[in-house]
This record gives C-alpha cells, sequence and structure tokens, in this order.
C-alpha cells in the first residue's frame, strides 16, 4: 500500500460497476463480483449487482485515484498492463515498482516507449512524474528490489517469461528478509508486520476481505467455482495469546529429523493459520457436541487422541471399537466431562465427581496412566500436516492441557517414492508391502526403504536397492559362517596399529549410528552403522593380510557391533547370526546396546593418526614407482630395497597461522570470516614477511583450512598434528614395508641426525612436521 504509484488495468478486459454492501460500487470482473456475492459482501447473497455491467478496461485508463497509506503521490492512475488477468482477483492490480518486478518492467516499458503510451492514451503527466518510493529494504537487494532483480536477470519487456522467477525471487525474500522503512511500522520485518497492515486496512474501512479460489475450479455441471462463506463453527487460531501459547509449544518441542525444515514449516503454519472452518455437513466424523447439523473434519477431530491411547485398554480392552467392553466395566454413557475431566488430570485428584457413578478407584487407575504415559515423546507423520493437522495439535494441546502434557516431539517425513516416480497403479509403477515382503523378504524391504532418504524431501525407494540389500545381507551371512568355522585360527594376544584403527572405528560406528538412530534418522543410521562398517572391515582385512591375519578377539566384536546395529532395520538375519553363529541366547533385540571402548574424540584421533599414515603412504608410493620408473628406462630391472623418511622441524608460520584460525573461529557460528580477511591477518606473521616461497604456501593452507572448517567445524583449525607423526608411522613400520613392496625395510631419522647429503630428496605435502623421502633400488638382474 505504501508503494503505490498505480493500478494496472487489462485494455481488453471486460469489467463492470456492481453496487456492494459497504455501499460502495466496486469496479471489477464480473467473475469477481459474483465471487464477493456469496462471501456477504452484495446487497442480495449470491447474486451481484451491476449498475453498468460492462466497461471496456481501455475505458478506465486513465482514472485519478487515492493510494490508502500514500507516502509521496496523493494521486494517482489506472495504467494498461498486457499481462494482468481476469480470472484471478478482481482484475485491477496495484502497482508498487519498488518490490514488484512485473510493476517496474512495466512502467519502465510506458517510460520509455512513447508509441506505447500513445497506443492506449496515456498522458505524460500519469507515468513520467512517478519514481520508485521506497518502501522496504532487503537483505542483499537493496531498496529497490524489483529494479536489481529485473537488471540483474536482463529482463527487458512486461512480456519476459523471466519475470515469474524474478517475482517469487523479491517476494519470497521481502517477506522473509525485508524491514519497512515506512509508515507505522517502519523497523519491523515484513512477515511480522503484513497482518497488522491488513487488519488496519479493514479497521479504517480502506479495504475488505476477500477469498478467491488459488486455481480455477469447475464442477462437475461445468459451472466455474467461487469461496462461499456460509454458516460454519470456526476455531480461531491465530489469536493473540493462543497463539503465543502454541508458538511456545513448538519453540519446546523436539524435532527429529531434518529440524531446521520442520521447524521452518512449523512457524510458516503459525502465522498463515487463523479462522479454521472446522465443521460440515457430511461424510465421517464427530458430530459438534453442540450443534449435531455438523461434523467435525478429520484433521480437526483427531489432534489429541493420542492422550485417549494411555488407557483405552481399561475401557475397551482388546476390542477395536469396545464392543467387548474393558475390564473396568465402564459403559460409554457413563463418560461424563466431568469424568474426562478427572483421567485427563484436568480436576483435582481424590475428590468426587458430581453426577459421576464410576468408582474413584476406576477413574483413577486411567488417570495413572494418562499421567504415567502422556506427554508422548514423538509423534510420526507426513510433512502435508505440518500446516494443518500438526500445528492444530499444538493448539488444542495447549488449549486443553497444561505445560508439562504438550508433545515433547515429532518426527515428519515426504512421501516415498518408486523408482523415482510417485506410485501409480494405472501406470503399472505401484508396489504393496505384502508384495515387497513376498518379492525381496521382509528385511531386505526394511533395508531398503532405510535407504530410501531421511529428511523431508521424498524418499525413493528403487528396486535395485532392494535387490542390493538382499546381496548384501547374504554376503554378512556368509562372512559370519565363514568365521565361526575358522574360529580359533586367529591371531590372539596384544593388538597392533591395525587393529587399534579397526576398534576405533567401530567405535566410531556405534557412536554414529547411535545418533542417527536417536534422530530417528534411518538412512543415516544403515550408512554409518552397516555400509561404512562393511568398507572398514574390509580394509582392515586386506592391511592384516601379511601381519599375521585377523585378530580373533576383535573380529568377533565386529560381529557383534554389526549385528546390533543392523538389529533396528534388519532384525532376522540379525537374529539368525545372534542364534547361530554368535551362540547367543533370547533375542538380538533384548541385548544392551553396544557400548564404545573409546570416547568420539579418542577414536577420531586414532582414525585420524591412520588417515595421516595413509597419506604418507601414498606418497612414498606415488615417488617409489616413479624412481623404478625412470631407472628401468635406462635398461635393467629394479625393485625398491629401502625408503629413509626425514623428519624436519615444524615452520613457524604454521604455528601462527593456526593461532589466527582459532582466534578468528566463531563457535557461535561454528564459521571463520571471509578468506581476505584471513589473509590480511597472514600477511602480518613476522617469519613470512619477506618469503616468497612460504607465503604462498601459507596461504594455500589457511584457504584448505577455511574450507575445512565450513564442512567439519572446529577440527579444521589444526593446522599441525595433535600426535606424532613419527611414532605413527614407526609402528606401521611392517605395514609399509609390506605395502611398498620392499625387500628391505622403511628407516626414519630426525633431519639433525642426517649429515650426507641425500639422492633423490622428495619433500612430502602431508600435514604436521615437514617429511621427505630417500629411495634406495636395487637391480633384481
Amino acid at each position: 500500500m505504501y508503494g503505490q504509484t498505480n493500478c494496472w488495468i487489462l485494455p481488453e478486459g471486460e469489467y463492470g460497476a456492481f453496487e456492494i454492501k459497504e455501499g460502495e460500487v466496486a469496479i471489477c470482473s464480473q467473475r469477481a463480483a459474483y465471487n464477493m456475492a456469496f462471501q456477504e459482501h452484495s446487497l442480495e447473497y449470491g447474486k451481484e449487482k451491476a449498475l453498468i455491467p460492462s466497461i471496456k478496461g481501455q475505458d478506465l485508463i486513465g482514472i485519478g485515484l487515492a493510494p490508502p497509506f500514500g507516502t509521496k503521490y496523493d494521486t494517482i492512475y489506472t495504467l494498461p498492463m498486457l499481462t494482468v488477468l481476469m480470472d484471478k482477483g478482481t482484475g485491477v492490480v496495484t502497482s508498487v515498482p519498488s518490490d514488484s518486478p512485473a510493476d517496474w518492467r512495466t512502467m519502465q516499458d510506458l517510460k520509455e516507449k512513447k508509441e506505447l503510451r500513445e497506443k492506449f492514451g496515456v498522458k505524460d503527466e500519469w507515468v513520467l512524474p512517478y519514481d520508485v518510493i521506497e518502501i522496504i529494504d532487503i537483505e542483499g537487494l537493496g531498496k529497490r528490489c524489483a529494479e536489481t532483480v529485473c537488471q540483474e536477470m536482463k529482463i527487458a519487456s512486461q512480456n519476459d517469461p523471466l519475470l515469474e522467477e524474478a517475482k517469487a525471487t523479491c517476494y519470497t525474500r521481502g517477506f522473509t528478509k525485508g524491514v519497512m522503512l515506512v509508515g507505522k511500522y517502519a523497523g519491523e520485518k515484513v512477515s511480522d508486520v503484513k497482518p497488522k497492515i491488513a487488519k488496519q486496512l479493514i479497521e479504517e474501512g480502506l479495504a475488505f476481505k476477500f477469498a478467491d479460489p488459488s486455481d480455477r475450479v469447475v464442477s462437475r455441471s461445468g459451472d466455474e467455482c467461487v469461496v462461499c462463506l456460509s454458516d460454519q463453527w470456526y476455531l480461531p487460531y491465530g489469536e493473540g495469546e493462543w497463539l503465543e501459547k502454541a508458538q511456545e509449544a513448538v519453540k519446546k518441542m523436539r524435532m527429529y529429523g531434518d529440524e531446521k525444515a520442520t521447524r521452518k514449516s512449523f512457524k510458516e503454519a503459525l502465522e498463515w493459520l487463523h479462522e479454521w472452518a472446522f465443521s460440515r455437513t457430511y461424510g465421517l466424523g464427530t458430530k459438534v457436541p453442540w450443534d449435531e447439523n455438523f461434523l467435525i473434519e478429520s484433521l480437526s477431530d483427531s489432534t489429541i487422541y493420542m492422550a485417549y491411547y494411555t488407557f483405552a485398554h481399561l475401557l475397551q480392552g482388546d476390542g477395536l471399537v469396545g464392543e467387548k467392553g474393558g475390564p473396568l466395566g465402564i459403559k460409554p454413557e457413563q463418560m461424563t466431562d466431568g469424568a474426562w475431566d478427572y483421567v485427563f488430570a484436568l480436576s483435582e485428584k481424590g475428590k468426587a465427581i458430581e453426577g459421576c457413578d464410576i468408582p474413584l478407584e476406576s477413574l483413577d487407575k486411567m488417570r495413572h496412566e494418562f499421567e504415567f504415559w502422556y506427554p508422548y515423546d514423538v509423534r510420526v507423520s507426513g510433512k502435508d500436516l505440518i500446516k494443518n493437522h500438526l500445528t492444530f495439535a499444538m493448539y488444542n494441546h495447549t488449549a486443553i492441557f497444561p505445560e508439562q502434557r504438550w508433545p515433547a516431539g515429532v518426527r515428519t517425513n515426504g512421501f516415498l517414492l518408486l523408482n523415482g516416480k510417485k506410485m501409480s497403479k494405472s501406470l503399472g509403477n505401484f508396489l504393496t508391502l505384502r508384495e515387497s515382503i513376498e518379492k525381496y523378504s521382509a528385511d531386505a524391504t526394511r533395508m531398503a526403504l532405510a535407504e530410501a532418504g531421511d529428511n523431508l524431501d521424498n524418499s525413493n525407494f528403487t528396486h535395485g536397492a532392494a535387490n542390493a540389500s538382499i546381496l548384501r545381507l547374504n554376503k554378512l551371512m556368509d562372512f559370519a559362517q565363514e568365521m565361526k568355522e575358522k574360529k580359533g585360527s586367529f591371531r590372539e594376544g596384544e593388538k597392533n596399529f591395525r587393529d587399534r584403527v579397526f576398534s576405533a572405528q567401530l567405535d566410531r560406528a556405534i557412536h554414529r549410528c547411535t545418533a542417527a538412530f536417536e534422530e530417528m534418522n534411518f538412512r543415516e543410521a544403515l550408512i554409518s552403522g552397516v555400509f561404512d562398517l562393511k568398507t572398514d572391515i574390509d580394509t582392515y582385512i586386506n592391511s592384516v593380510a601379511s601381519l599375521g591375519g585377523l585378530h580373533g578377539e576383535l573380529i568377533f566384536r565386529y560381529l557383534e557391533v554389526q549385528i546390533l546395529l543392523l538389529d533396528p532395520i534388519s532384525p532376522h538375519v540379525s537374529q539368525h547370526i545372534w542364534e547361530s553363529v554368535l551362540e547367543r541366547d533370547g533375542f538380538a533385540c533384548d541385548a544392551p546396546w553396544p557400548k564404545a571402548q573409546l570416547s568420539v574424540a579418542e577414536a577420531e584421533e586414532v582414525i585420524a593418526e591412520d588417515k595421516w599414515a595413509q597419506g604418507v603412504l601414498y606418497e612414498v608410493r606415488s615417488k617409489v614407482n616413479l624412481e623404478i620408473k625412470n631407472a628401468s628406462k635406462k635398461g635393467g630391472k629394479f625393485v625398491c630395497e629401502k625408503v629413509l623418511l626425514v623428519f624436519g622441524k615444524q615452520a613457524e608460520y604454521v604455528v601462527e597461522a593456526e593461532k589466527i584460525l582459532k582466534a578468528r573461529y566463531n563457535p557461535e557460528t561454528k564459521s571463520l570470516p571471509p578468506f581476505k580477511d584471513l589473509s590480511a591477518d597472514v600477511k602480518k606473521i613476522e617469519c613470512l614477511k619477506g618469503d616468497r616461497k612460504a607465503l604462498p604456501m601459507c596461504m594455500k593452507m589457511v584457504k584448505e583450512a577455511a574450507a575445512t572448517v565450513e564442512k567439519e567445524g572446529e577440527s579444521g583449525l589444526q593446522l599441525g598434528l595433535s600426535f606424532e607423526g613419527k611414532n605413527v608411522l614407526q609402528e606401521n613400520e611392517r605395514y609399509l614395508a609390506v605395502s611398498l613392496g620392499l625387500t628391505g625395510s622403511v628407516e626414519f631419522k630426525e633431519e639433525e641426525e642426517v649429515k650426507e647429503k641425500l639422492p633423490h630428496k622428495r619433500i612430502l605435502s602431508v600435514k604436521g612436521r615437514p617429511v621427505t623421502a630417500t629411495i634406495y633400488l636395487t637391480s633384481v638382474e
């Protein structure tokens, strides 16, 4: 309203002048007037009264108007726009060129093209003096977002299809990031003041509510449908104190899975949800207690029924609809309003209920069940219900129950696709649960469902994943059986470095899988607890093949951990291995959850040591292969006899750069400032001044660290090693020698120990102290 510079009319549009209830005349399309007639705006309900039934849009151009809340112009004019839709709204569109790309571009067309003005009889004084009025400041787009976006997207006319994309950008960013610059609510967010401004317009008689179908709706009789305001019962969602309670309940509730997206959806629902018509005259549902002519529609009806679950068994036993009665022998008609209040702990305990003949002992039993179990810990539902059903539940719980009974958690998910497409019987893309079990087995179906997806995006169940799950589960059973048959032949006693790494990987899997299950992220649990662990065991088997083979205690610990982590997803295979291979009694699902031997940090430290050692191994192997290749070119056949690794001192600039990163890190946002700011700090490091070789190396190191921090968080701040790399490599000497194919060994020295000039000196680009490798070849001919 504040930024209006004109109104738009479709020159070829068919308009009319219609008398409305407010004692005024509405200039709009006949369709809009007909719609208004069903919303109590016409003189006679359901009938529009045309004072002038037909007015060409061209004849309305140039009419002077007084803009409500006008901040700059007392009079604005109706102008032509060729993209106005007559089947949406009223056919008359207010123009705010500061924030609407279509408005800005059309206004520019009229200003820049004299022939366009002449074509529609537009006078210069209706257009040329009118400039954009800055009313909203949007982060990243400024105070004239429409102009900014149109210029960035190079939109050249009002007919450009890119205007839809530009509109979406401006409207979304304006609503979520915009701050008002003018009017009563200057300084407040657009998202907060939009409903306030609408309310003010209505209260001052400058506007009235008008509802329009979001899309064209045609009945079976061929009539175009309208929005009808009829007698209905409403729930006043959105009212001040009630809204505040619902917002507080949502704030305190734990959001499982994709917390950020779920909270955002609840926030949006609370912002737009207001009066909700909960009654209807036909269909299934509970009758409105005070008006039995109406039924309560299903989305509104089933919002606190979870509270009834807590003691339903006492009222209806094991009967689905209470046809058998329950152990307390209570009849439905005995459950008065007072009885319900009592069992839901809404009235004083131990106090007799007037008009209720249920023994107090029976009521106390139901109340005890309710107080023990409620509130519910988590409710699992579809993401589409956040905008209505789940938000209704929050409102209704806060209206009925005290805070300690408000819902504790929610987990929402997307829809399930089949092979990347929506399931459809008519298209043949359809699979029932029973069919999937018969085709793939229950365990493979469950594994493929877990793999299908976690967050609010639609999950995708694929035949390929289900088939792969069968193969994966069979391989696990075969491996477990093979380990059982080889039991007694494995290495025992002290564990080597490779054993310690795999044990740490088991601990990491336990930590990650546990966290994923606690968040109900089953795909993440499957990846960390099964897929990644399969990679780890394969790597372990290969790495110890030349070091005495598998460690018996460790391999059976792996089987136990693997089975217990897998059991929530594929319980039948897990139970088979639990009984037949591990020879355990009872059910795997009843066994204690596996415990990690190392903390998260300790496990990651061991794994980091191995990762660093593997980096050294990769670099040295490359150098060895290159030396052998170069030597062979001169004739003869060579092998590597020995590798000498020499360790230098940590460069001073690495220590100083790490100090900068840690000082600049923001733990609240878990981020570093832009690289240009970091580089300015690096240039101030004293030992780098004048060192043309070290400075770019340090800059590269800091840039890579910043990228790591963005992905992994605070752990990326460390430029050096938290362990002594030389010790790690020495512990892996035999493993390194075998992996490099040496006929001899790997030797380790400090830089000061080496007096002679070494041949084939190579600098290794690994984290930590500088390491150089000298490679000694020997001829095999």
